[in-house]
């Protein structure tokens, strides 16, 4: 079994995945909440938010996303 986890962050999280990828190599994924699906609300002001963020290193994975500060 393996396990990935994932982080929460209010704004921050592209920020915090480019700083991971600088010290642990490996490569970003994401995708912002202004490229969601049509028909799914988005608060205009989260459109640079990241919805998934994922950095790959090796076999080991992390997951993070943006999300309210009441949620984060």
């Amino acid at each position: 079994m393996k396990l990935v986890t994932s982080l929460s962050f209010s704004g921050q999280c592209r920020a915090a995945f480019e700083f991971y990828a600088s010290v642990l190599g490996g490569e970003v994924r994401a995708f912002p909440y202004g490229e969601a699906p049509p028909g799914m609300p988005v608060d205009a002001k989260y459109n640079d938010w990241l919805m998934h963020a994922w950095l790959q290193v090796g076999d080991q994975a992390l997951m993070g996303a943006d999300m309210p500060p009441e949620f984060a």
